[in-house]
């Protein structure tokens, strides 16, 4: 047997109104976006050396112990955090040199979810977009 239309209609306006109040409720616990230039600044750091590293398997490094040592501190970041449209990222790079090679770890989230480099890097240009509309004091 089947419904009514009248039924089916309703259902589906019931439907309806519920995932429009969903929706109204997700846009309140909507979490501010909070960036600096700072961040942007860091985070632009990091996708440059990801970017200059990315081959680097096949690198050899040179000098002493003290230079590779060097070398590590200057190309590695701390986790940098932020929020941007909502969602919470977090990107980490680092280096570390043997005698006979390189080693590169980066890890980059979003929502708490591993992601790529390319999520990463988007949201560094939806960020600089972001500031750069900021009307000046």
């Amino acid at each position: 047997m089947e419904p009514k239309r009248e039924c089916i209609r309703h259902i589906k306006s019931v439907r309806i109104k519920k995932l429009f109040k969903e929706a109204l409720e997700m846009k309140k616990n909507i979490k501010p976006d909070n960036f600096t230039q700072e961040t942007i600044n860091a985070v632009q750091a990091i996708i440059d050396d990801a970017e200059y590293f990315k081959n680097s398997y096949f690198w050899t490094p040179g000098g002493n112990s003290s230079s590779r040592k060097s070398y590590d501190r200057k190309h590695s970041h701390d986790t940098v955090t932020w929020t941007e449209n909502g969602h919470d990222y977090s990107a980490c790079f680092s280096v570390r040199s043997s005698y006979a090679n390189y080693r590169v770890s980066s890890e980059y989230y979003k929502d708490g979810q591993k992601t790529n480099l390319k999520a990463i890097r988007y949201s560094l240009d939806r960020m600089k977009k972001a500031l750069s509309n900021l009307p000046s004091a």
